[in-house]
């Protein structure tokens, strides 16, 4: 692969690149790895996957969803996973702002290494008693005080780097304004009733994900006249969502084998353990295969609609698989054969009869979501392959997807066996995976028409990082240098 080719990967892209600043010092003077001006990419050399200590800060991650996701699940009520959401939120914020300054910014000084410790530190501290928010105000100002910390601490050091870095300066700028206003508005949840707490905090959270969208717009750009604006590193970008669903989906094998749930032999509770590896399996490879395309232009380089529909659709996705998971953990250790018998799961309140019933619908609804959710993002990207040049039509193999995901919300209402539900459930999926699979191979008859057509391909691209259009084109070889791409305009990302 040469040097520039991953560039191309997600979609043509007019490019031009620059050269960092020396960096043989502890501390090295802020600058941007990417930006746009003109209309044109502007981005530093070489691949910018995930650094090390990115990847140490999601391991803390491992532990802020599984404690969450597990207080709800003991519960198994609406109200309880009510408090998942709420709950899961902040952390998730946290991390959209420790994603967006790596990708913007990364450059490894000691002062971006403290910032993540100290980043972490908060984040400790609020998943040890997040779940007991509601005991008292002392303890709500303990957990809203650690969400505050964080994300001021992100927007503090976003402010200060715009001294420096006149490519993002006044988006970031904007940005820092309009965040911590909902910061301030957050502190109110410390002295509200139960039900002003969930109105507020659910008001913030939207309003954060609206300034995102705004700060970020092609038309705020156009608003406050920006003649550069910032660039999304989209292999970053890719990588970072990436280990996040890979978080997600590492709860099920935890799940299965933490405090030996499936021990004394093979048995029923083997059976369930395996349908569920075999469900996540499949999962993971419904999200990393994207939509089958051989070459397609990327959802974050498409356009504004799909771009946005990328990043907001990880929200859901990843609410649904954790709490699947963590689901499909405690049917995993009943030794109860049917949802209706009574439970030896022991809660904090009095047993239910019907708890076991509960986990299902549960688990059947989170993975119908995420299913959803997977066939949207696929539906984002824009195949790049010939026309017919499938055995059958993309719309046919993610409709039957959709098809799937209902029965699997529906049979979760049923009386059947709970190793019988598990078991139809991971072979529902498998067989989806084989009916996507068979459905992607070559038409032999287009055999030739694919080579004839494929250095005739047109498509809508759109360059790392920003959503304005910008009527330019390139060619670029995609990464087999199979052929070569004409767009037919190009669009800033975020």
């Amino acid at each position: 692969m040469e040097e520039s080719d991953f560039v191309y990967k997600y979609g043509p892209v007019d490019v031009e690149w620059i050269t960092p600043p020396e960096s043989n010092r502890l501390v090295i003077r802020p600058y941007a790895l990417n930006y746009f001006y003109q209309g044109k990419l502007h981005r530093m050399r070489g691949e910018h996957g995930s650094a090390v200590f990115e990847l140490f800060f999601d391991l803390l991650y491992v532990g802020i969803v599984s404690t969450i996701a597990e207080a709800a699940i003991e519960e198994a009520t609406g109200a309880a996973i009510g408090r998942y959401i709420l709950l899961f939120m902040p952390a998730w914020l946290i991390w959209t702002d420790m994603r967006d300054f790596m990708n913007y910014y990364y450059n490894n000084d000691i002062t971006q290494k403290l910032y993540v410790l100290w980043i972490m530190v908060l984040l400790v501290v609020y998943a040890n008693n997040a779940s007991s928010i509601l005991d008292s105000k002392q303890q709500a100002g303990l957990v809203v005080g650690c969400y505050i910390l964080a994300r001021f601490s992100a927007g503090t050091i976003l402010f200060v780097y715009t001294f420096f870095v006149k490519e993002h300066r006044p988006q970031m700028r904007y940005f820092c304004l309009f965040a911590s206003v909902g910061l301030l508005i957050m502190g109110f949840i410390i002295i509200a009733p139960l039900h002003g707490k969930i109105a507020i905090a659910s008001v913030c959270y939207a309003y954060d994900l609206v300034v995102f969208s705004i700060a970020y717009h092609p038309w705020f750009k156009k608003l406050i006249g920006a003649s550069y604006s910032t660039a999304v590193n989209i292999e970053h970008e890719v990588d970072r969502h990436g280990a996040f669903v890979v978080i997600a989906l590492g709860e099920f094998l935890y799940v299965i084998v933490s405090s030996t749930p499936a021990a004394t032999g093979l048995n029923e509770r083997t059976a369930r353990a395996i349908c569920i590896l075999v469900t996540a399996y499949c999962l993971s490879w419904f999200y990393f295969r994207g939509e089958g395309s051989k070459k397609a232009v990327h959802a974050l380089r498409r356009n504004v609609t799909t771009a946005y529909s990328f990043v907001f659709l990880h929200i859901p996705l990843v609410l649904s698989l954790v709490l699947a998971a963590d689901a499909s953990g405690a049917l995993v250790r009943s030794h109860e054969l049917y949802p209706f018998t009574e439970s030896a799961e022991a809660t904090d309140e009095e047993t239910r009869s019907d708890y076991l019933h509960s986990v299902e619908i549960i688990y059947g609804s989170c993975l119908a979501i995420a299913l959803f959710c997977l066939t949207a993002m696929a539906l984002c990207d824009k195949s790049l392959d010939p026309p017919k040049s499938r055995k059958i039509p993309l719309s046919i193999a993610l409709g039957m997807r959709v098809a799937v995901a209902g029965t699997v919300f529906g049979m979760a209402f049923s009386r059947m066996k709970i190793t019988l539900y598990v078991g139809l459930v991971a072979l529902l999926i498998t067989l989806q995976l084989v009916f996507e699979n068979y459905a992607e191979l070559p038409r032999r008859s287009s055999n030739s028409e694919s080579i004839k057509n494929s250095g005739n391909s047109d498509t809508a691209g759109i360059p790392d990082g920003d959503y304005e259009k910008s009527n330019q084109t390139s060619q670029t070889s995609d990464t087999n240098h199979a052929d070569r791409v004409q767009p037919e305009q190009i669009v800033e990302e975020l």
